[in-house]
């Protein structure tokens, strides 16, 4: 079934599978450019998903298998977070600064894997956790370690993938012969 969607210039005015719409009642703004370009990169979507369920299950089994007390520090949501954001620097600035481009790479590892991999919201919940059980002070130190160190962390893989030698940015200076 085909509905025609819109927004306020005229010209944006497309015709849009029903199907492909979230409600197919609801009136919708997009402009035809942004119709052809969600067609165009449901692969990257369909990337980002299985790398997105990969770094999922690999958190879920690092915490199954890593237990503690439930009034102990979250010791491994914290070392998940801190690790991830580390990894994030590092991968994104090795896939941007030191490989040929790829349309599938960072989508699937930065956004992807180490998207699931970390947990803000593990975070929320256990700090609410915490806070439930008179655990004030331990869930006031786990949140703000957790944002101190996340940033800094990333900015030390930049800082790391700097070292790393062979940068594709260099070599695409060099003029061919």
């Amino acid at each position: 079934m085909r509905k025609r969607v819109w927004n306020s210039r005229p010209e944006s005015t497309v015709d849009v599978d029903a199907d492909l719409l979230i409600d197919p009642d609801a009136e919708v703004v997009l402009p035809k450019d942004d119709v052809h370009r969600l067609r165009e990169e449901i692969d990257i979507v369909l990337v980002i998903l299985v790398g997105g369920f990969l770094g999922t299950l690999c958190r879920y089994e690092l915490s199954t298998h890593w237990s503690q007390s439930s009034a102990a520090f979250p010791l491994t949501i914290f070392t998940i977070n801190v690790t991830g954001s580390l990894l994030i620097g590092v991968t994104l600035t090795t896939i941007m600064e030191k490989m040929r481009p790829t349309r599938y790479l960072r989508p699937l590892t930065c956004v992807g894997f180490l998207g699931g991999w970390t947990t803000m919201s593990t975070l929320a919940v256990e700090s609410d956790h915490l806070i439930s059980s008179n655990h004030l002070g331990m869930a006031m130190a786990y949140v703000f370690a957790t944002m101190f160190l996340t940033p800094v962390v990333a900015a030390l893989g930049i800082s790391l993938a700097h070292l790393l030698p062979g940068s594709q940015r260099e070599a695409s200076k060099v003029p061919e012969q």
